[in-house]
């Protein structure tokens, strides 16, 4: 059986509490010109402009982020066609129509990422539990604050 335990960004997993666990998203807009490719499952930070963009976009300093991207609908430029897809291409988007991209930005809202970081001086099973329902810091974004609870999956 092959290996299922690889990267696969942020999945939600559930709500803090006794709520609805809808894993409902909201609208947001990527800016039709956006060069950068979002993936489903990545963290996203409002922009000045009022549309959203990678992580990777932060300037500097501390970022809040809005949430965890789902996916997106925009018209093609070249096919004319509403596209719907669980990723943003960086490009290919009409101009003369809004992107529209579906975030997770339930404060309450649980996740579960895969990581290939090693939790530092976690020898035994007990010191990696420990590690379950902590919440992360990410190692690139300029020193991004994480505003919502994520679950680290372990797999032991």
């Amino acid at each position: 059986m092959a290996n299922t335990n690889v990267a696969f960004g942020f999945r939600p997993y559930g709500v803090l509490g006794s709520a609805a666990n809808t894993t409902g998203t909201t609208e947001y807009r990527i800016a039709s010109g956006n060069a950068n490719r979002i993936y489903q499952g990545m963290a996203v930070i409002p922009l000045a402009t009022g549309v959203i963009d990678d992580l990777q976009a932060a300037a500097g300093g501390n970022v809040s982020t809005i949430g965890v991207f789902n996916g997106c609908e925009y018209v093609s430029s070249t096919t004319g066609e509403t596209i719907f897809s669980n990723n943003w291409p960086g490009s290919g988007a009409d101009a003369n129509f809004p992107v529209k991209a579906f975030v997770y930005d339930n404060p309450a809202q649980l996740f579960t990422v895969a990581t290939s970081n090693v939790v530092a001086g976690a020898n035994t099973e007990a010191e990696i539990r420990a590690a379950v329902f902590a919440n992360i810091a990410l190692a690139t974004g300029n020193s991004v604050l994480i505003p919502l609870v994520f679950l680290l999956q372990l797999w032991i």
